[in-house]
């Protein structure tokens, strides 16, 4: 029992690892220009913004832990990480709307191409936890605009209260139909122009604000809303055919008259 004990322990040592940054005051790059633990949190946040929902906890310390490996030997490359991203995300913060969504989307792409604050090529462990967390499903070469999880997920709430402002229940999608919605998304940005790109990728980000914009509109602004939307017809098919059928409108349209109508809108800030 004794030497079983011994051996859980040693176990359990094994696989816990000291927290790359046990306090803010935790010292990454010593220096003229040192890098506090509270300085480097903007590279992960910078992270969380574009992938538009929190980081998994393994994530964010994998995106420390490149930072402090890197400074070892490159102490300047993380110090240019910290800077770059705090100005990425103080621009993407202080823009709106459809602009702000373009300028996501196009950060994004560079984050799926190894480029950006957090370039691959210095840190591909960071990097890669970065693009994970984002999980983009699509990309476009010529436009240089990516598609993530966040956005569709954005597209799914969206169309679930259009069905509901006609009258129906909210989307009940299953496990099975959420594939073929996403699958039905994904298509209709591949297929749209850049205009409609953008439009696809200008929800999920600010949703929070837009469920929170929808709670205050008064009656007679949210009638505005809907009167003014290109909604489908009513209809009574299945969840996944009522989607089908939103995107078979003009999705710039719907994104148009959501930021114009219900916003201004900052994308979600982590």
């Amino acid at each position: 029992m004794r030497a079983l004990s011994l051996a859980l322990a040693l176990a359990v040592g094994a696989c816990s690892t000291a927290p790359v940054c046990p306090t803010p005051e935790t010292v990454l790059v010593p220096g003229a220009e040192p890098v506090t633990c509270a300085d480097a949190e903007v590279v992960p946040r910078w992270s969380t913004v574009l992938a538009s929902r929190p980081l998994l906890p393994s994530q964010h310390e994998r995106i420390l832990a490149s930072l402090r490996d890197r400074a070892q030997t490159d102490p300047a490359s993380v110090l240019a990480a910290v800077k770059d991203s705090r100005a990425a995300l103080d621009a993407l913060l202080g823009q709106q709307d459809r602009v702000a969504a373009e300028a996501r989307s196009r950060a994004l792409y560079d984050a799926e191409h190894g480029l950006g604050p957090l370039p691959a090529s210095r840190f591909p462990d960071g990097a890669a936890a970065a693009v994970k967390a984002a999980a983009v499903w699509a990309f476009d070469d010529k436009e240089k605009l990516a598609l993530s999880e966040a956005d569709i997920e954005g597209w799914i709430f969206y169309a679930s209260l259009c069905r509901e402002a006609q009258g129906a229940g909210p989307l009940a999608v299953s496990v099975q139909g959420r594939v073929e919605v996403y699958r039905v998304i994904v298509e209709r940005w591949k297929a749209a122009d850049r205009r409609g790109k953008i439009a696809l990728t200008a929800i999920g980000p600010f949703w929070a604000g837009v469920k929170d914009a929808w709670s205050g509109a008064s009656y007679d602004m949210q009638q505005t809303w809907i009167q003014s939307a290109p909604l489908p017809p009513p209809m009574t098919g299945t969840s996944t055919q009522y989607v089908e059928a939103l995107l078979k409108t003009d999705v710039a349209e719907h994104a148009n008259v959501l930021h114009t109508l219900l916003g201004p809108f900052a994308v979600w800030g982590g």
